[in-house]
């Protein structure tokens, strides 16, 4: 991305939280964090952990998503939560590897289960 002209603090700051992933290494000393999105002034920034620099800006909260891999998923996540998106929406955009072990994941506060075929739906439906 090319060298971004806003103030990053401002943006986290004031900006409106609308999309979080939350992982868990499990793993003693390798971590835990989350990647976030923010909208701020009608644009989406994404803030990820390995980055030292926030993305952005994106027009839309599933071009940051998608542009930045937040929809991507594997064992080490464990929550996804938004105020923009349905938890349908969300699962609709997930992508992960076939080899990955995750089978379960709560979005929205719902909790979700993967199935065979790798497609997202409520657990009780699944």
């Amino acid at each position: 991305m090319d060298e971004l002209d806003f103030d990053v603090d401002t943006i986290l700051e004031e900006g409106e939280l609308v999309y979080s992933l939350y992982w868990d290494s499990g793993a003693p000393g390798a971590g835990a964090d989350s990647e976030a999105v923010y909208l701020w002034d009608e644009e989406y920034f994404a803030v990820l952990s390995y980055e030292e620099e926030m993305q952005g800006p994106f027009a839309t909260l599933r071009e940051a998503i998608e542009a930045c891999e937040l929809n991507y998923v594997n064992e080490s996540v464990e929550a996804i939560d938004s105020t923009e998106l349905r938890a349908a929406e969300i699962a609709a955009l997930l992508r992960t590897d076939a080899e990955t072990s995750l089978q379960r994941l709560t979005i929205n506060n719902e909790d979700w289960q993967r199935t065979g075929d790798g497609r997202w739906l409520p657990a009780e439906e699944a």
